[in-house]
């Protein structure tokens, strides 16, 4: 809660807490952004895929961008072949 309100507002923005020098933990990453989000544009998501490959190019980063506005205007099921690939990495590290 302290970061929240902290007066370095960089420490509440991923992209700038990654030129710091922050990573995320080992695992990866799952990102899934709807096409025609109007809350949160798409490009900040993209911006995150290419900041991470640039700064931390080992860590499995699944951007997965589906049909939809933001929020979960679509169903998904964990069986989706999308789905089960893009929760895999993380799973294996999770029980490793």
């Amino acid at each position: 809660m302290e970061d929240l309100f902290s007066q370095d507002q960089r420490k509440i923005y991923p992209l700038k807490r990654l030129e710091d020098g922050d990573r995320f933990p080992r695992g990866g990453v799952f990102v899934l952004h709807g096409e025609s989000d109007t809350v949160v544009p798409i490009g900040g998501s993209k911006m995150l895929r290419d900041k991470i490959q640039n700064l931390d190019p080992k860590l499995d980063l699944r951007l997965v961008i589906r049909e939809g506005e933001h929020g979960s205007d679509n169903k998904a099921d964990i069986k989706d072949d999308w789905l089960a690939e893009a929760f895999q990495g993380m799973t294996k590290a999770w029980i490793a």
